[in-house]
């Protein structure tokens, strides 16, 4: 999956979008929420440089729907928390990030786990949600 592909791509292009004009309509909004929640997050403060760990990591809960359904006014408040929770209860995830230079399978799962708990935790969501 890749950035390019899924938010700059028309959705007419799409052939697997194209099933009936509702889904088709559902599915545009749905890809221009979610790309709108990829621009927002992208959006750094000067000066303020944010590790690329970090950014992998919110890029890929974005990228992977786990911000969907997250009103656009709390993105911060989630992202904010979401930093300080991989940094005091999964120490080791955002290091194996930087050092990897790249998701792998198995960082994918820890990942999916800790925006799971966070979610859980922070009253952003719940535990048995399955996103993709």
């Amino acid at each position: 999956m890749t950035v390019r592909r899924d938010f700059k791509e028309p959705a007419r292009c799409r052939p697997d979008l194209v099933i009936g004009r509702e889904e088709l309509v559902t599915a545009a909004r749905d890809q221009l929420t979610r790309g709108e929640k990829v621009t927002m997050i992208l959006r750094q403060p000067q000066f303020s440089p944010l590790a690329v760990e970090k950014q992998v990591a919110i890029i890929w809960t974005a990228t992977n729907g786990w911000l969907d359904d997250i009103d656009s006014s709390r993105l911060g408040e989630f992202e904010t928390g979401f930093y300080r929770f991989l940094e005091s209860t999964h120490k080791k995830l955002l290091p194996a990030i930087a050092k990897e230079k790249a998701i792998s399978d198995d960082l994918a799962k820890d990942l999916e786990a800790a925006v799971k708990e966070y979610r859980e935790q922070s009253g952003f969501g719940t535990a048995e949600e399955e996103k993709g």
